[in-house]
């Protein structure tokens, strides 16, 4: 996140607090979104192993994994202490953490040569009822984000009409 610069004219200190806090947004959602995009690939990979049953289709899987997992450790460290959004972030790892299981599993039953078992693993909806929730989670944290954005712009602003009132007074 980058630093507030000094501006003096009032006009372009809106601009460039608009844009903070649009950063900081970003920066807050991304790992959210970015985690949701990375099980969906690491989906894929799954899904190309299964089909072919070729190990060179788990590669978009194995280097997906990683980069969930780091999404995870983001967003737990950022929201560290932050009672608000402690069960939103919660329930993302929980249901990634599940997710990421069953598609494992259903790899590891690929492997062993249980067609059947693996089949009936994906088609029993568990891992699209985590999708679902990891879905809805993400979305519960972006909403929470936007909130805090819009909150702390309408102080800006105000902070700035104030300044105005001060210094049209002086």
């Amino acid at each position: 996140v980058k630093e507030m610069p000094r501006i003096d004219n009032p006009a372009r200190a809106a601009g460039a607090q608009e844009e903070l806090a649009w950063d900081l947004f970003i920066a807050t959602n991304g790992p959210a979104r970015h985690g949701q995009r990375g099980v969906a690939e690491v989906e894929t990979g799954q899904r190309g192993y299964l089909l072919t049953g070729r190990d060179e289709y788990l590669q978009p899987y194995r280097d997906s994994v990683g980069a969930v997992r780091d999404s995870l450790t983001w967003l737990d460290r950022y929201y560290n202490g932050d009672e608000a959004a402690k069960a939103t972030v919660e329930e993302i790892k929980a249901n990634t953490a599940a997710k990421l299981a069953e598609l494992e599993s259903t790899i590891e039953l690929r492997r062993q040569g249980r067609e059947q078992a693996w089949r009936e693993l994906v088609l029993s909806g568990v891992g699209k009822d985590h999708m679902k929730r990891i879905r809805a989670a993400s979305e519960r944290l972006w909403a929470l984000e936007s909130e805090r954005v819009a909150v702390e712009r309408a102080e800006v602003f105000r902070t700035l009409a104030l300044s105005r009132i001060g210094v049209t007074t002086m």
